[in-house]
């Protein structure tokens, strides 16, 4: 009588389907891996030019509305690029011009501007612009960048510009004084600079007043630690019966770095820290513009 054993074979090793299987799966891998880093970072890129250009759209409404150069601030788009440029006709041979360009892969698809045409120029008066509609930015996915006609910019459609940057957060701020300025005498800047002393700049406001005082307009420029600080401070409106001064200060994030305080008659109307967030002080309120 004989008896069937089973017979066991130690395999060493792999055969060859099973690598060649193996290694379909890791270039499988490797390759679904790469695509969805490839299309992140485009998505990404697109956001982020979608961010800029809404920001160089926001800096030449400041630049207008701030009176910068007294002159009118525009953007012209392009496929590839935008540009910043002075006045109220786009001219590219303008030396001024500051062109942008976008990387490559990203473009500006789509234009679609009141009354046609690719610039948008904002208005001196209230930062409005005649120019509202939308742009795309386009790679691998889109995103909308809207101007209003009231000149406010939205990236995605509903999403506000960039915030925190130096561009457009508290550029132009109205402060609500519950007393009148109409018989101020001085307009003290203090500047910090830490560790260094703070810089105070003591100005006599009357060469600033208009006939009656009931405007006050000002503008300067210091130069505080090696850089340069430029503001300027006017008001809305100055109600003397009211007990009421709509006091308006630009001061643009790209020109200012150092933190301030801003003081009427040896009176604090608001404190800056150096990135640009306000403190009122007791009887002042503010609406940032």
């Amino acid at each position: 009588m004989f008896t069937k054993k089973a017979i066991y074979t130690k395999r060493n090793g792999y055969s060859l389907i099973e690598v060649l299987a193996t290694t379909a799966i890791i270039a499988a891998v490797s390759v679904f891996i790469a695509l969805s880093l490839a299309n992140f970072r485009n998505n990404a890129q697109v956001v982020s030019e979608s961010q800029n250009i809404a920001s160089v759209l926001a800096l030449a409404r400041s630049n207008t509305v701030g009176g910068k150069d007294n002159i009118l601030w525009g953007v012209h788009l392009a496929t590839n690029d935008f540009t910043l440029f002075q006045g109220g006709v786009y001219d590219p041979a303008d030396p001024n011009n500051v062109v942008y360009t976008l990387p490559i892969g990203v473009t500006i698809s789509s234009i679609v501007l009141a009354g046609g045409g690719s610039d948008v120029i904002f208005n001196r008066i209230n930062g409005g612009t005649s120019q509202a509609g939308s742009l795309t930015v386009s790679a691998q996915s889109n995103v909308i960048v809207t101007i209003n006609s009231s000149g406010e910019i939205s990236v995605g459609g509903t999403l506000p510009a960039p915030g925190g940057t130096r561009i457009i957060d508290t550029r132009h701020v109205d402060f609500t004084l519950n007393w009148s300025i109409q018989n101020s005498i001085t307009l003290t800047l203090t500047f910090y600079d830490p560790p260094n002393p703070a810089t105070v700049q003591n100005i006599a406001m009357a060469p600033y007043f208009s006939m009656g005082n009931t405007i006050f307009n000002w503008s300067g420029q210091y130069t505080i630690g090696g850089g340069a600080q430029v503001l300027k401070i006017h008001t809305h409106l100055i109600d003397t019966p009211g007990n009421k001064t709509i006091l308006s200060v630009h001061r643009d994030k790209m020109e200012n770095s150092k933190a301030l305080d801003i003081a009427i008659d040896g009176v604090l109307v608001a404190s800056y820290n150096a990135s640009g967030d306000i403190t009122p002080w007791p009887g002042v309120t503010f609406d940032v513009q």
